[in-house]
């Protein structure tokens, strides 16, 4: 059995390669996805006592990848280009916030008995999910201490029902076609425009660095204000304020670093956060016993898709009420549900070209937001 840390790391980095090269190579390994390719292989070799599933010796991982994973997503996110989308575009994307909410406290309120005093946590961490995107599922989940094996039933569960709502979307223009207009602009948008300078290879280690140094430099201010907070909560009773708030200072100073000049050096944070992410995933199906999976399975399967399906209704009820067009409103409810590499995806999937611009900027948005409300709502919803 795998212990020691650093050749866990190796075990780890192997096992990511191998999730890319098999996706590469296999359409069927494609459509399932790296993430869960990752997360099955941790969940199938620390069953099997192939790397171990002691919390330990994944310390740093669950500690720190997090939070210094979410920063370098959010440097991405320079708020002046949210001034290039249409208010409807960005409008729509709010309503499918607010619908996914509602889906929270609908699925809360009908099966939160099934889950446990878990079930506000697990609300906060899937509304999250469904506003940005798996990497705010993650953090919600860590910061208010969401159960391990609950956790990946959920994450599990989330991407399923993620690939059932995408599948409505692609056969949106022929299913929805008789209720929604279908009426594209005359100008559209052939590829997505990234207004940050090409990476060279004179410039991809210094970005790396910087990018490195600058995320570290935010988790480190973070968590020296939230450890304060979290034992003043503690020694006076204030139970709103005692989960970790580390990743909301995280998420505001990285915002915040965004919007100056630093961004410029920043073209590899978006890649580099996602491959930390690759990482945590494996711990998290590792650490996870496939009996408490199976347990939790069908009860969670459910509180998922009664978010979901909340949210699909109140969102195209939105879209009829108002006129909107198909386009608009499946990208960006796909946004929500799956963020921006699903909306992207989806957007060009259906031909809606002009639409893919704004599914990016509509996505990291998300990434943005989906921290405060999921933490908000599982502190709101955990007596």
């Amino acid at each position: 059995m795998i212990t020691e840390p650093f050749a866990l790391f190796v075990a780890i980095s192997a096992v990511i390669a191998l999730a890319h090269g098999i996706a590469a190579r296999s359409k069927l390994a494609e459509r399932i996805g790296i993430t869960q390719l990752v997360i099955f292989s941790g969940l199938l070799l620390g069953n099997v006592g192939v790397v171990t599933q002691t919390d330990d010796a994944y310390d740093m991982l669950s500690r720190y990848v997090v939070p210094l994973s979410i920063a370098l997503l959010l440097f991405r996110l320079d708020l002046r280009e949210l001034r290039t989308l249409k208010a409807q575009h960005l409008l729509f994307f709010l309503i499918g916030s607010a619908c996914s909410v509602i889906g929270g406290l609908v699925a809360f309120f009908l099966f939160g008995d099934r889950i446990g005093p878990d079930a506000g946590r697990l609300t906060g961490q899937l509304v999250a999910s469904y506003i940005g995107g798996g990497e705010n599922s993650v953090a919600v989940a860590k910061a208010v201490e969401v159960p391990t094996d609950l956790f990946t039933a959920a994450f599990a569960a989330d991407n399923v029902v993620t690939a059932l709502w995408m599948m409505i979307g692609l056969s949106a223009p022929f299913g929805f076609s008789r209720f929604f207009s279908t009426e594209m602009p005359q100008e559209q948008i052939l590829a997505a425009r990234e207004h940050s300078q090409p990476v060279t290879s004179a410039t991809l280690i210094p970005n790396i660095v910087y990018a490195l140094a600058l995320a570290g430099g935010i988790l480190i201010a973070s968590i020296a204000i939230a450890k304060p907070i979290r034992a003043f909560a503690e020694a006076n009773q204030i139970q709103w304020l005692r989960f970790n708030t580390t990743i909301l200072w995280v998420t505001t100073f990285a915002l915040l670093v965004a919007q100056t000049p630093l961004r410029r050096v920043l073209n590899v944070s978006y890649s580099l956060g996602m491959l930390l992410f690759y990482y945590f995933f494996f711990y998290m199906g590792a650490v996870s016993s496939i009996q408490e999976i199976v347990r939790f399975g069908p009860a969670v399967f459910v509180f998922v898709a009664t978010i979901v399906a909340v949210h699909g209704a109140l969102i195209l009820a939105a879209g009829k009420l108002s006129k909107a067009d198909l386009a608009t409103i499946f990208v960006c409810s796909q946004a929500n549900i799956g963020g921006p590499s699903t909306a992207v995806a989806l957007a060009e999937a259906n031909g809606w070209y002009h639409m893919v611009t704004p599914a990016i900027l509509l996505g990291i948005l998300g990434y943005a937001i989906a921290n405060y409300i999921g933490l908000f709502l599982a502190q709101a919803l955990t007596g």
